[in-house]
């Protein structure tokens, strides 16, 4: 495909879709900015548990946003060599073929309103006889195909549940499925849809892995999955490589037709974007949630505490897998705290949360999105624990800061019991990583040097690499392995860890006070 590349045309655009903001990079062969924008969306709450995004507005900020950032880099659409877009993932709805009109809002990542289906389904007779079989085949076979099935378990953020939730309770959808003209899509696919004027129904490997209807170790739709919960196949779209070829923007849409030549889901972007290459490399990505990621090589991970085996990306032949842990709540934590006045800036937070010794026994439970692994409790409640009349703003803010941290320790710790490779490093990235305190209690915490990029939308960069890399504007991992730049490390201090170790319990403490909160209400 490098016969794409007209003219010297070098520059690559890269979009990266989130919880609430779209931003777009323009790069060079030399992964320089040459020029940014970003636009804002508003995420809708039309009853408890339901997290919603306007299909148009997703529509109207990623193309505005292109748009800007082409204007701003002083370049032509006509100069793009190519587009890669990393989006968030599990956000998904459903749309008629012949109108192009969404049956419903985008169902974010962050929706539970499909929690008692989860459980009614995790309980079930089928999904019982599923986790013996699988647990019977293991031991004959000891294949991890059947470990990871014989512990699953569906859960809210994965696709599968909300999706047949909407089917239970719009009608139409299925309906037209059957006649073969309703669609469904995670936000690439939609956008996919609508940047090629509805000739490309499709997504990639990395967005399809976490949908929990996608069987990452056969590559393919889990026909059993879809079999017993009786979802039209038709509604699917097709599985492509992450970098390779997607189709052409319609000219009208930004003054000339790109080429878009890389797919990929937010974490696994950034995770690319760290160069994460090598089996037992790590980062996490602290912006809206907390995800850590660990290259597992040419093999899924089945893990027994929660974390979840992704396809980290699919170039050619060669497949990379990552094994996932989550925390959904962490960016939305500290603007939570911002909005209810403990700080008037985000960017404070480090300050003031330097500026007391410790959190003078507050403790603060991160949960607006239930707890995941290892605790993976979708009913626990958020709360501060451990006011008293000494509680200042600053305590409060070293306690929503700690938290975050304390989520992180978790999930890593996790990693160390499970992985059996070893771990080369730690690698964080994200917008939340621009606080240094909790950068450095995470370095404390998990006694590893932890490296921060200078450049900090990895997710941005890991789209606009296997774009690049789809029409020959770079020809290696090795060749993009020396465009990264460290911006600091940080080093863990001595005994840190041994004095946090009360600290850490007692938040621990706290945070089984707040499982099992909600029960029927959700």
């Amino acid at each position: 495909m490098s016969g794409d590349l007209l003219n010297g045309q070098k520059y690559i655009v890269a979009v990266d879709v989130g919880t609430t903001n779209v931003r777009c990079h323009i790069y060079d062969k030399q992964a320089n900015i040459k020029g940014e924008a970003q636009g804002r969306m508003e995420l809708m709450f039309p009853h408890h548990g339901w997290v919603e995004l306007s299909p148009d507005m997703l529509w109207n900020t990623f193309v505005q946003v292109v748009r800007n950032g082409i204007k701003n880099a002083g370049i032509k659409a006509k100069q793009v060599a190519c587009i890669g877009i990393s989006t968030q993932r599990g956000t998904f709805t459903n749309w008629d073929r012949e109108t192009g009109q969404p049956f419903h809002n985008l169902i974010t990542w962050k929706d539970t309103r499909a929690e008692r289906l989860c459980r009614e389904w995790n309980n079930s007779i089928q999904m019982k006889c599923l986790r013996g079989g699988a647990q019977l085949l293991y031991f004959f076979t000891r294949r991890k195909r059947f470990l990871a099935a014989s512990i699953l378990y569906f859960q809210t953020g994965m696709v599968v549940m909300r999706l047949l939730w909407m089917l239970q309770h719009i009608p139409v959808i299925r309906e037209r499925a059957v006649e073969g003209q309703a669609m469904f899509g995670t936000l690439d696919t939609w956008l996919m849809w609508k940047l090629t004027g509805g000739r490309t129904h499709a997504t990639d490997s990395s967005c399809a892995s976490i949908s929990g209807m996608y069987d990452p170790f056969q590559m393919c739709w889990a026909g059993w999955c879809i079999n017993m919960l009786n979802i039209p196949p038709s509604l699917l779209p097709v599985v492509k490589d992450t970098s390779g070829w997607f189709g052409k923007t319609t000219p009208e849409i930004f003054g000339a037709s790109i080429p878009i030549t890389a797919i990929i889901g937010d974490q696994q972007a950034s995770t690319f974007g760290e160069c994460c290459f090598d089996v037992g490399d790590v980062k996490c990505t602290i912006g809206t949630g907390a995800f850590i990621n660990i290259n597992t090589g040419d093999k899924p991970h089945a893990s027994l505490k929660g974390l979840y085996p992704v396809i980290g990306w699919k170039v050619g032949d060669s497949v990379t897998y990552l094994a996932e842990g989550s925390s959904y709540d962490a960016g939305t934590v500290l603007l939570w705290g911002q909005k209810i006045g403990l700080y008037d800036d985000v960017a404070q937070t480090s300050d003031l949360a330097n500026s007391v010794p410790n959190s003078n026994g507050v403790c603060f439970v991160p949960a607006f999105s239930g707890l995941q692994a290892p605790v993976n409790d979708n009913l626990a409640v958020s709360g501060f624990i451990g006011i008293s009349n000494g509680t200042t703003r600053a305590h409060m803010t070293r306690a929503l800061l700690e938290s975050l941290a304390f989520r992180i320790k978790q999930m890593y710790e996790v990693i160390l019991e499970e992985a059996n490779f070893q771990l080369n490093y730690l690698r964080v990235d994200g917008g939340v990583a621009n606080n240094d305190f909790l950068v450095q209690l995470i370095a404390d915490l998990t006694e590893q040097p932890v490296d921060r990029p200078k450049q900090r939308d990895m997710s941005c960069i890991g789209a606009a690499f296997l774009a690049g890399l789809a029409v020959g504007i770079w020809s290696s991992i090795e060749e993009l392995e020396e465009l990264r730049s460290e911006d600091q490390l940080f080093q863990p201090c001595d005994n840190w860890r041994d004095q946090y170790k009360d600290v850490v319990m007692n938040w621990e403490r706290a945070v089984r006070r707040c499982l099992h909160w909600y029960k029927d209400e959700i």
